[in-house]
């Protein structure tokens, strides 16, 4: 049995133009046919309502999501 490895926390980073390029390349990873906004027009369309997840210094992931109303 191997000892148990540590487990890092990750950190919760607002969307930002220096995000776009980690953004365009986990986006091409789903796969969909859409087009790639330009760098400004993601970052005002989506930009507001995107998140990153940063582990040891390295984007791993992103997250979007709307509140459409209370509930």
């Amino acid at each position: 049995c191997y000892p148990p490895r540590p487990v890092s926390t990750p950190r919760f980073l607002n969307a930002a133009p220096e995000h776009f390029e980690v953004w365009a390349r986990l986006f091409r990873e789903l796969g969909v046919d859409d087009p790639l906004p330009t760098a400004d027009a993601w970052l005002n369309t989506q930009g507001p309502d995107t998140f990153f997840a940063e582990l040891d210094g390295e984007i791993v992931g992103y997250g979007y999501g709307q509140v459409l109303g209370a509930s």
